[in-house]
């Protein structure tokens, strides 16, 4: 998991913890799959996190009947954890493991991998592609936070300041190339 999905995925269950539920992860596995208790009915959920803005699945196919990796008789539903690419906004999703595999089978986007199998992925933020615009289509199971003004604060990812040789330090190592290679220009 990358570092920004591991953000955002503890994000949005600090948002869910914010809001009166507890939250609590269940085994130590790779899938991260979490109870979340309202004070009335606690609910098994499997965590998939949009660090991008899409949530991916594995299947053992592209058949819109094949099996999807995760979705297990255990749970009760699926908690999305989506970061909003043009806001850097996370927002929380409890929905309905039903109703998120009917996403997954009717409305995601299907790719076959090398390896066997597909990657199936529905996007939260609505670029016109039908696989996309679900965080405006699940906006019943969106976890908001109360109006009162100690909890107003909406998470956003972290950004913290650099220097301009901390940040084209920074970018060479992402695209593996040489410091030097880097130019930062700045208008104000």
């Amino acid at each position: 998991m990358s570092e920004k999905s591991e953000e955002v995925r503890n994000l949005a269950l600090s948002l869910v913890n914010s809001v009166g539920m507890k939250c609590t992860r269940v085994g130590r596995g790779q899938k991260f799959v979490v109870d979340i208790d309202d004070g009335h009915n606690t609910k098994r959920a499997l965590v998939k996190t949009a660090a991008k803005g899409g949530a991916m699945v594995y299947a053992s196919s592209v058949d819109k009947n094949a099996e999807i990796s995760g979705f297990d008789s255990g749970l009760d539903s699926v908690l999305f954890c989506a970061c909003n690419p043009d806001t850097d906004l996370v927002d929380a999703f409890l929905v309905p493991l039903a109703e998120a595999e009917e996403a997954y089978r009717s409305k995601s986007r299907h790719s076959p991998r090398k390896a066997g199998g597909a990657m199936w992925i529905i996007g939260f933020y609505d670029t016109g592609e039908p696989w996309n615009g679900f965080a405006e289509k699940w906006q019943k199971y969106k976890i908001r936070t109360s109006n009162t003004a100690s909890s107003t604060a909406i998470p956003r990812l972290e950004v913290r300041p650099l220097t301009i040789e901390q940040a084209k330090a920074g970018l060479a190592a992402q695209y593996k190339v040489n410091p030097e290679a880097i130019k930062i220009t700045m208008e104000w």
